[in-house]
């Protein structure tokens, strides 16, 4: 008891809920930032898993095969949707270049390296949390790369 005659438990209420109130709440944030930081991990390793292979696709044609190239960025969008990447991943977001310009496939000499790219994957965020930050709608840009040699 304290002076007054009043037992101290009561006074302490209040601010046991209101830490439990603050805590929760910073727990929450967290949580949320954990999982779109899992997510953007998963997404660039699922992105990363299918450019390789496209590269290694790519690395491995005959260079006098035309169809190579749509093939291979086929196999990089195929690679990445089965990961469950969400939206997903179309064509367009998947560029080729040989020796750093453009593949001209089946033309000319055959390249000493070919790259394959994922650019400006727009990745939506599940969590709309404040105004400063990427809402739901929004989106984050992924650019993923990979060049290989070419093998042919």
């Amino acid at each position: 008891m304290d002076l007054n005659g009043k037992s101290g438990w009561r006074s302490n209420r209040g601010a046991a809920v209101l830490e439990l109130a603050f805590t929760i709440i910073f727990l929450l944030l967290l949580t949320i930032g954990i999982t779109e930081l899992g997510r953007a991990f998963w997404y660039y390793s699922a992105m990363q898993t299918a450019v390789r292979n496209g590269a290694r696709c790519l690395s491995n044609q005959k260079w006098e095969v035309g169809a190579a190239v749509s093939q291979c960025q086929t196999l990089v969008r195929d690679d990445a949707n089965s990961a469950g990447v969400w939206p997903q991943l179309i064509p367009a977001n998947v560029t080729i270049s040989c020796n750093g310009g453009t593949c001209t496939w089946g033309s000319g000499a055959a390249p000493e390296y070919v790259t394959v790219q994922v650019v400006d994957y727009r990745m939506r965020w599940l969590w709309a949390i404040t105004e400063g930050t990427p809402q739901a709608s929004e989106s984050a840009g992924l650019k993923v790369v990979a060049t290989m040699p070419y093998m042919d």
